[in-house]
């Protein structure tokens, strides 16, 4: 038992980020859903609004909770810091994805293995450069 508390104290910043991630995509979900079904705005558009309302929430809750021992320059900054790690991580996705379905792999093992890699291209990106934590 021991052994797993050490874990969860070494991997901690892991764990409430992918606790976070888990929350952004219930908010993007959530919203998608709730505007797409209730509303008569199309699915293209529900999916740009909620896209950004999980983005959104993904910087406040990553800011305040995941990375809230950074060193934090200013909202501003950090804000254009977080959009430049974002589009980094779109523009790997987009191209893994691609890259991958041509290889012959299938969408969806594609769009999971892109997911973890952008994952960790945010995490790394969000602590390194735009809440700039050092340590764990």
């Amino acid at each position: 038992m021991s052994r797993i508390i050490q874990l969860i104290r070494d991997y901690k910043r892991v764990i409430i980020y992918a606790i976070v991630g888990g929350v952004n995509t219930g908010v993007d979900f959530g919203v998608f859903h709730l505007l797409y079904l209730f509303t008569p705005i199309s699915a293209a558009f529900s999916q740009a609004v909620s896209y950004t309302a999980g983005v959104a929430c993904s910087f406040v809750l990553n800011r305040n909770v995941t990375f809230r021992d950074g060193n934090h320059p200013g909202l501003a900054q950090e804000a254009g810091r977080f959009v430049v790690v974002n589009l980094i991580s779109l523009g790997v996705s987009v191209l893994g994805i691609h890259l991958l379905v041509l290889a012959g792999l299938h969408t969806t093992v594609a769009k999971v293995l892109i997911t973890v890699l952008t994952a960790g291209i945010n995490y790394f990106g969000y602590k390194i450069f735009v809440f700039r934590v050092k340590g764990r």
